[in-house]
């Protein structure tokens, strides 16, 4: 599978586990929220230089997740998927569903982000 892509930063955070020539791993642990800025950012710059075709988000270990964070979501998921890569998220968990189902229906889903960057 291989090494870790970028070093976990503060606290649990998100963090890229693996990747292949084409697929990205990446499990998100702990809180995500307004503080995990520096590490989405490292994220993204590390998506730039691998360029995969895919990433795999895996949101089993995420603790809890604000607007802050959901922000984060939805913007990389535009960025990157706006330069070529497909981006997917798998196995919400409760604090993700808990989120999620508090938004309006009129506010944006990740899901919905790939149309907003098409």
């Amino acid at each position: 599978m291989g090494a870790p892509v970028c070093p976990l930063r503060r606290g649990e955070g998100p963090r890229p586990v693996s990747s292949t020539p084409h697929v990205l791993y990446v499990q998100l642990r702990g809180e995500l929220d307004l503080a995990a800025e520096p590490v989405m950012d490292e994220l993204r710059s590390r998506t730039a230089q691998l360029r995969p075709a895919r990433i795999v988000i895996d949101m089993s270990s995420v603790s809890f997740l604000d607007c802050a964070g959901y922000g984060f979501l939805l913007a990389f998921t535009r960025e990157t998927e706006a330069s070529g890569t497909k981006v997917s998220f798998k196995n919400p968990s409760r604090a993700v569903t808990r989120l999620t189902s508090l938004l309006p229906p009129s506010a944006p889903r990740l899901d919905e982000a790939r149309a907003a960057s098409a």
